[in-house]
């Protein structure tokens, strides 16, 4: 589990997760903050950074899920991130 959040007024992001085993127990967590973005690079970046969490720590296989479509759907259609304005994020996930 995930949340990102993004305060247009600033702006500024941050991202912060845990990370569970597959009985629920809580393994580690992460938290994260930039400069700049949008709301999709908070989602993006929480994903990145949760699935990345997760790969270090030596799983992988990893069920994610998002309640955002918009970067659910740029993370299924790969095939044109180098051409997005978060390809650097996109290509990582």
């Amino acid at each position: 589990m995930w949340i990102a959040a993004f305060m247009k007024t600033t702006p500024h992001l941050g991202a912060s997760g845990v990370v569970r085993g597959h009985d629920g127990t809580w393994i580690t967590g992460f938290t994260h903050f930039e400069n700049g973005g949008d709301a999709l690079l908070a989602e993006l970046r929480a994903t990145q950074l949760w699935i990345t969490t997760y790969y270090d720590i030596g799983y992988t296989s990893i069920i994610c899920e998002s309640d955002n479509l918009e970067a659910v759907n740029l993370i299924h259609n790969l095939d044109n991130a180098s051409l997005h304005v978060y390809a650097y994020v996109l290509l990582e996930i």
